[in-house]
């Protein structure tokens, strides 16, 4: 988050401007046009990394998809890592108690919107984090695998 003088009124106030830089677009924007996400440790607001209108787009992107596909069948298992929704719900410790009712996340490529799978969010938070980037997944696999040698 950067904070910016607003260039309209700088001779009138030294109150810096919220903004941040959407990670879809690249375009930096005022904090209020990024959706609430959670509350930090120390109760500061939190917001998504991808501003409003590009949430707005992933958002249909992937009922479109949904719409396409279907739900998963009740015997689905993650395309990504091959387990069942009660695997990962034990593994990860995950409770279906909250807004979320699956583990499901309808996976695409963010750049072309092309379906790819229906993987399981820690697959999906994973990937997310990689960027979808072979190379730094390489790097975190060579890692790994340099640290269970020992």
């Amino acid at each position: 988050m950067h904070d910016m003088v607003n260039p309209y009124f700088e001779e009138l106030s030294d109150t810096p401007v919220r903004t941040k830089i959407c990670q879809r677009c690249g375009q930096h924007k005022h904090i209020d046009h990024f959706a609430h996400r959670s509350y930090s440790k120390n109760g500061d607001r939190e917001t998504k990394n991808y501003c409003k209108d590009c949430d707005k787009i992933a958002q249909k992107l992937v009922e479109k998809i949904k719409k396409q596909i279907g739900p998963p069948k009740p015997d689905h298992v993650c395309d990504c890592c091959g387990k069942t929704e009660q695997a990962i719900l034990t593994e990860f410790r995950l409770h279906q108690g909250t807004k979320k009712k699956t583990v499901w996340t309808y996976d695409h490529d963010h750049k072309t919107g092309l379906f790819r799978g229906i993987i399981c969010q820690p697959c999906n938070t994973v990937m997310g984090n990689l960027k979808d980037s072979l190379d730094v997944a390489n790097k975190v696999v060579k890692y790994i695998k340099k640290h269970n040698e020992r």
